[in-house]
């Protein structure tokens, strides 16, 4: 079982939290009580200030520094405290050494964020990891987006020709950034959402195997960032165990799977159908160590769900019995948002920006590898777009050009509906993501052989009886296509 661990911030970093995070007061706009919490710090720092608020994880601080006059907000993982005094009288709390070389400490984090600009975007980059790309010394992130529609945007084709990137660059880490909520209306042609977001599943098990496993970037540490996976796409989120969330993310959708089985009549295939899909879909969370459980419960919407916390680690149930009822509805499947997924464990932590990214990771500073891994993906899905357009057309094309061939016109009409099918076969052999968005249509490989032989056949018993003017047997015409359309 996966087990993890959810620092909420860093604490060489908890002076900046609280200046760039949350507001900041003046101390006499604080509580006025008289006693106040103090913090002991594993690395000996010691804050002063009042608890707000207790969590499984951590706690919500008013961190008070009486020398620059200011309350700010923090919050501190309990993994990073040593001792909690709590309701201290004030005039005993702001005496001694100790007390003071704290302060101390935090004034000079404090003075250093005071002398850089203070507008919030460059306040930011100071409480993320800081960006170098200048200094070679310092630890290089190639970046790769996963953007689109499963199994045509995010295809295996064109991250072969990223892994082939990543191996020149020799990055230290590689983060892929995943966005796809299968609620692209260019891509769904199909009335059935279920149906028109599943494509292949062994195709997704063969992307996820080559990117983790390819020999040339196997001991490369990978990251998966989500900026949104809604549908499909989590399967291939959860096969990564380092896995971060944006803010806004969810992790949902996997009733697809479900569905791909539920669609039998008879009970017993039905039910055989059922357990095949959701341990297929269940083998890319165990990829990424997720335990059966958690995967069933979110593909499987009569599933229910449960936890129990076991120190760093959560223990799901779909019996209940657990400590915390997660999804008790057997009419969906459960799903998680950032903050959720990260307060289950699911994620290793919440991250809007590649810089907090890179912080969470454990990188204080690093630098952008000077790779295409953005401009490859972003030029291949424009590429396949704009072919698939094309390929419509030439289907329009085609099935115009079959209409007219009778009389005199039939083998010119035949010679020009063979050539748009031998365009429609090129535009499938130069990208699968084509042949698999015309098969909405009708359209498939064999399916366009078969066309030109029957076509080819055709012209030559034509042009042999020249006297001839049937029309044009095997010139049917096959798909639909829309011109202009998508």
């Amino acid at each position: 079982m996966k087990i993890r661990s959810s620092c909420v911030v860093l604490t060489a970093a908890i002076a900046l939290t609280g200046l760039v995070g949350m507001p900041t007061l003046p101390v006499a706009a604080q509580d006025a009580a008289s006693t106040e919490d103090i913090i002991y710090l594993n690395d000996g720092r010691i804050l002063h200030g009042k608890i707000v608020e207790e969590t499984r994880l951590g706690y919500v601080f008013n961190y008070r520094n009486d020398t620059l006059g200011i309350t700010t907000q923090i919050t501190l993982a309990k993994t990073d405290i040593a001792k909690i005094d709590r309701e201290v009288a004030r005039s005993m709390a702001t005496e001694g050494a100790a007390g003071a070389e704290a302060d101390e400490e935090l004034k000079l984090d404090e003075v250093n964020t005071s002398s850089k600009p203070t507008d919030m975007e460059k306040l930011k980059t100071t409480y993320g990891a800081t960006l170098a790309s200048s200094d070679p010394s310092l630890p290089s992130v190639y970046v790769s987006p996963m953007k689109g529609q499963m199994g045509t945007d995010i295809h295996k084709s064109i991250y072969e020709e990223v892994l082939e990137d990543i191996n020149r660059v020799r990055p230290d880490v590689v983060v892929w950034v995943l966005e796809c909520s299968d609620v692209d209306t260019f891509m769904l042609h199909r009335d059935d959402p279920a149906e028109a977001g599943k494509l292949e599943l062994e195709h997704y098990r063969e992307l996820v195997n080559v990117l983790k496993d390819d020999r040339r970037i196997r001991s490369i540490p990978q990251v998966m960032w989500v900026q949104d996976s809604l549908g499909i796409s989590s399967v291939i989120a959860m096969a990564w165990s380092d896995m971060y969330m944006k803010s806004t993310a969810r992790l949902d959708g996997l009733d697809q799977i479900f569905a791909m089985g539920a669609g039998w009549s008879d009970a017993d295939v039905r039910a055989k159908m059922l357990a095949a899909w959701i341990g297929i879909g269940n083998g890319f969370l165990q990829n990424g160590g997720y335990p059966l459980e958690l995967g069933e419960a979110m593909i499987d919407p009569t599933v229910t769900l449960s936890a129990t916390w076991r120190g760093r680690s959560v223990l799901w149930s779909t019996t209940g019995g657990g400590e915390y009822t997660v999804d008790s509805n057997t009419r969906q499947t459960a799903g998680f948002n950032a903050k959720t997924a990260e307060n289950f464990l699911i994620s290793d932590g919440t991250a809007d920006t590649l810089d907090d990214l890179m912080l969470l990771y454990g990188y204080r500073e690093y630098r952008l590898a000077e790779g295409r891994g953005v401009e490859l993906v972003e030029d291949y899905v424009t590429n396949w777009r704009r072919a698939f357009k094309t390929a419509e057309n030439v289907a329009v094309d085609y099935n115009q050009h079959v209409s007219w061939a009778s009389g005199a016109d039939a083998v010119k009409w035949l010679g020009q509906a063979k050539s748009d099918l031998k365009k429609l076969l090129a535009l499938f052999n130069r990208y699968d993501a084509v042949a698999i968005r015309m098969a909405d249509f009708g359209w498939d490989r064999l399916t366009i052989e078969i066309l030109i032989e029957q076509i080819t056949d055709t012209i030559r018993a034509l042009s042999q009886n020249s006297g001839g003017a049937g029309g044009a047997g095997g010139g049917r015409s096959s798909g639909g296509g829309r011109r202009g359309g998508g």
